[in-house]
């Protein structure tokens, strides 16, 4: 059992690192850079069902990483999306037990949780250190876009999750 989840959480893995990237690259596109305000943030719902699900599948040298590059090509304060994610993902981890349940409305509750507390942080910065305007219509358009396709992730996972038990 203890290989089958190692074997589940290396395929999680390299399956995540490819999907970061595309979704990376593909936000730079003409399309895209219009709708990037308002997208729902696919790479946050991402990170917190495999740290949910696959604790330490996820590397925090690769969110570093990933984040610095995000906001090189961004324009943003070096470490913001850094910080964002990794404030996910150890939410998630650390508090996996209290607040996260395999049930569908704790996690989704707790789920709101972390974006609520990363929004507020990006606030922050945004407005406070960078002095950016901020389109706060995007920022809640994007947010909700967020929870509301959150039980698509969730259901694919809890299956994923039950055929392994199986």
């Amino acid at each position: 059992m203890s290989s089958n989840i190692q074997v589940y959480r290396f395929r999680i893995r390299y399956i995540f690192y490819f999907i970061s990237i595309f979704l990376l690259l593909l936000s730079q596109t003409l399309w895209v850079t219009d709708l990037k305000k308002i997208l729902p943030s696919i790479l946050s719902i991402l990170i917190f069902q495999i740290s949910l699900f696959f604790p330490r599948a996820i590397p925090s040298l690769y969110l570093l990483i990933y984040g610095l590059v995000e906001d090189a090509i961004y324009g943003n304060l070096l470490g913001t999306s850094s910080i964002t994610y990794l404030i996910i993902m150890h939410l998630v981890i650390h508090h996996k037990r209290r607040f996260f349940t395999f049930n569908f409305l704790f996690t989704w509750l707790g789920f709101a949780i972390c974006i609520l507390i990363t929004t507020l942080f990006n606030l922050l910065i945004f407005l406070g250190v960078q002095k950016k305007a901020v389109n706060l219509e995007a920022i809640t358009i994007s947010q909700f876009a967020t929870l509301f396709i959150f039980p698509m992730f969730f259901y694919i996972f809890d299956k994923i999750i039950h055929s392994e038990n199986r």
